[in-house]
């Protein structure tokens, strides 16, 4: 008996050659399967959208630090020059 992988077998695509009306369970399979893809789908586009959040997030954090160390340097400008005006 050989291996059948569940995951890869439901990939496959399947139907029936016989004519006339499909069968409940038969239609139901068929949703089944459009829902999966539609899953898989989903699941690419978030993660995606995850890869785009975590980069503009590093992004953020990094003009943070730019921003706080440019207020620092502003700080110190300030300090000197009231201290240049005594």
């Amino acid at each position: 008996m050989s291996f059948k992988d569940y995951r890869e077998e439901s990939r496959a695509n399947w139907g029936t050659s016989q004519s006339g009306n499909l069968t409940i369970k038969q239609i139901r399979v068929g949703a089944l399967l459009r829902i999966a893809d539609a899953v898989e789908k989903m699941a690419k586009s978030y993660d995606g959208m995850r890869i785009d959040r975590d980069w503009w997030k590093g992004e953020a954090e990094q003009r943070q630090e730019e921003v706080d160390g440019l207020k620092h340097i502003i700080r110190g400008l300030r300090g000197a020059l009231t201290k240049a005006k005594r």
